[in-house]
């Protein structure tokens, strides 16, 4: 199995970009981090756990992006994405 490991220091990032995923998702963080160059670091945040079924949960995340990017106070980041993958599951199969 290849060895996924990076290696960051101060001086080879040259982004930083922040991950939102919701609490039960253990996915993207990793597949996200093998896609990465090496000289991007990621830096991952949960949305908050919220009760409901999946449409009303997608809705609500949404409204918590806010609340993810001030979880990084003043942390330089460059750019924030979702991992938010169940916003296909109402499509059903």
């Amino acid at each position: 199995m290849p060895n996924r490991t990076k290696q960051y220091t101060s001086f080879a990032i040259r982004h930083r970009i922040s991950l939102f995923v919701p609490p039960a998702n253990l996915t993207a963080t990793p597949e996200l981090h093998t896609l990465l160059p090496a000289d991007v670091a990621m830096h991952s945040t949960r949305l908050p756990l919220i009760d409901g079924e999946v449409r009303e949960r997608l809705a609500a995340y949404a409204t918590k992006y806010e609340y993810c990017v001030a979880s990084f106070g003043t942390f330089p980041i460059d750019a924030y994405y979702t991992g938010v993958t169940g916003a296909t599951y109402p499509l059903g199969p």
